[in-house]
């Protein structure tokens, strides 16, 4: 019998502890990313996705809660889940309702909320937390509700040369580095739809920096400058 894996959030815990504290509430950067312009354009991209006439939206690994941002008070329920407990902290401070939680048990019932979102997480996880994390939002995701996925695309090459120039950095100047694990987009696809989905609304391939995206994930410019994956998927 396979053993349950280790909670990837109690994992990297300490390491976003450092970002945090580094950056502080108001900065994408305290969420891994490398700039403003490159988070606010990917932000647009995720919210694009959620109704106005939807009532209650989730943000699985919220941090610091700048995503959802923009739907508190326009979304009649949204809430935010992080392990983290700075990520929470900040979070409140941004005006997020948060709940203390592991991404993979979330104090829930099932068919409970009408998006669930997960944004720059699936790069951190192994493919068996990938798969305990689309299982999970299934579980609370009401019958017609949606999935909001996006992380970043390790098969890039633009991603790896990301990668290789920041590492080094890191390095030299003695930051923690975070783990990096390849879950193809083509992949995350199957697992959704072998957890129960009924379909994919859309996949993409995106390099929010200078907004391109595209849907041909297995075509050269993807593999070349889609940073970042991109899917949506109905239940």
């Amino acid at each position: 019998m396979n053993k349950k894996p280790v909670s990837a959030d109690t994992e990297t815990d300490v390491l976003y502890k450092h970002m945090r504290q580094k950056y502080g509430e108001g900065n994408s950067r305290a969420n891994g990313y490398i700039c403003q312009r490159f988070f606010l354009n990917e932000q647009k991209i995720v919210l694009s996705e959620v109704d106005a006439n939807f009532q209650t939206v989730i943000d699985i690994g919220c941090g610091s809660g700048l995503m959802l941002k923009p739907l508190i008070g326009r979304i009649k329920s949204v809430i935010g889940f992080d392990f983290n407990e700075i990520a929470c902290a900040d979070a409140r401070l941004n005006g997020l309702p948060v709940i203390r939680a592991d991404a993979f048990r979330l104090p829930l019932p099932d068919n409970s909320v009408q998006v669930a979102l997960n944004c720059q997480f699936l790069n951190q996880q192994p493919t068996n937390n990938a798969q305990d994390l689309v299982k999970e939002m299934n579980r609370v995701l009401c019958k017609g509700g949606r999935c909001i996925l996006v992380w970043r695309n390790h098969r890039a090459a633009i991603h790896q040369l990301a990668l290789l120039l920041f590492n080094s950095w890191h390095r030299i100047v003695g930051n923690p580095r975070f783990p990096h694990y390849d879950n193809p987009v083509n992949v995350i696809e199957q697992m959704l739809i072998g957890s129960g989905f009924s379909k994919i609304v859309k996949k993409e391939l995106i390099f929010p920096l200078i907004n391109w995206r595209t849907s041909n994930v297995d075509g050269l410019a993807g593999k070349l400058i889609g940073a970042s994956c991109f899917i949506v998927a109905e239940k």
